[in-house]
């Protein structure tokens, strides 16, 4: 098996050149393809689902004085939604 992993730091965000926990990525190969093939595809019929009721939403007048536009706010529910599917207990 083709295992690889990735370590990432990132500076806190306070300044002062602090270092934040590193975070470690690993790749199984072929999973890592299907799983991001699957998340691809959720992601994309999610999407559709939240820029639908968000046209919905429009065309009836129920948005609030909202400055994003549909497409803006389909995109960020699908991405605030869509990683849970993947999360494992």
């Amino acid at each position: 098996m083709n295992k690889s992993t990735t370590s990432i730091v990132t500076e806190t965000p306070f300044g002062g050149g602090g270092l934040m926990a590193t975070q470690n990525k690993t790749s199984d190969g072929p999973h890592g393809v299907w799983e991001q093939m699957h998340f691809k595809m959720l992601f994309a019929m999610v999407f559709m689902w939240f820029l639908f009721a968000a046209v919905l939403k429009s065309l009836t007048s129920q948005r609030s004085s909202s400055t994003e536009s549909c497409w803006q706010e389909a995109r960020r529910a699908a991405y605030s939604l869509t990683p849970y599917a993947f999360m494992r207990i």
